[in-house]
């Protein structure tokens, strides 16, 4: 069975909501890794709709659901998928900065002179 984008984001919500605080490093990685998971649903919604409307067209009529709500189901969680990665890329966006202020990692003992690090050793 395919999950799709909208199922990856309320998993991913009730994760985060239940989870303890993660790092800064931990947050990054999983919202890179429930974008990728995002994409690859997009991805396989996008073949399966490509596939149904091919088989859509050999049937009279179409597909009723497009047909009643102007747009396929398919389609809709294909906008819903794309509105998970706009949002985790929003996330990303503004998350990265401030990763980028702390640094991977801070250094436990400065080198540089005139550090605290360094005053015990002037003394």
């Amino acid at each position: 069975m395919t999950t799709t984008a909208s199922q990856y984001a309320a998993q991913s919500a009730t994760n985060f909501a239940t989870s303890k605080p993660a790092s800064l490093p931990e947050l990054l990685a999983e919202l890179r890794a429930t974008r990728a998971r995002a994409q690859s649903a997009l991805e396989e919604l996008q073949r399966a709709r490509a596939e149904s409307e091919a088989r859509m067209t050999e049937k009279p009529g179409g597909d009723p659901y497009k047909r009643v709500a102007g747009v396929s189901s398919l389609e809709r969680a294909a906008v819903d998928a794309q509105r998970v990665i706009a949002s985790v890329d929003r996330q990303l966006a503004a998350l990265s900065p401030i990763a980028e202020i702390k640094g991977p990692t801070a250094p436990t003992t400065p080198t540089a002179p005139g550090s605290p690090a360094t005053w015990s050793k002037a003394r």
